[in-house]
């Protein structure tokens, strides 16, 4: 995972600091904000791997950071939308938004480096398959 970069979106200082240090524990560069604008001025230096959202925050909300980041350099980077809005009708407005997963809080550290690990991981055809039937 040495390079891979990881950019969480969460206003929730805990929650930036658990992603951060579980990530970091297992070899990904992180960078952290805490809201969208942060994260948009972040992309606009920064290219990442991966980026991880919430959808609640201030300033621009997880949905609308989303369809900014669609539309630059690096819509095509996964994004996982880490969330406690669990309704049917965020779910199908996270997906259609652009979301490649959609994971609620709270969540699974194993479920969250396995999503992480199908996304960006280096994984043979094997393991890719492996972690795909158990997501």
């Amino acid at each position: 995972m040495a390079g891979k970069r990881i950019l969480c979106v969460d206003d929730d200082k805990g929650i930036l600091k658990f992603m951060e240090r579980m990530l970091v524990r297992r070899g990904y560069d992180v960078l952290v904000a805490q809201n969208g604008l942060e994260a948009l001025e972040i992309l606009k230096k920064e290219n990442m791997d991966l980026i991880i959202l919430d959808i609640r925050m201030p300033r621009m909300d997880g949905y609308q950071l989303l369809d900014e980041i669609r539309y630059t350099d690096q819509a095509s980077v996964p994004v996982i939308m880490l969330t406690a809005r669990d309704k049917d009708e965020d779910v199908v407005k996270g997906y259609r938004e652009g979301a490649d997963y959609y994971v609620t809080k709270p969540f699974s550290t194993e479920t969250i480096i396995n999503i992480i690990e199908y996304l960006i991981g280096d994984l043979s055809p094997e393991e890719r398959e492996h972690l795909e039937q158990n997501l």
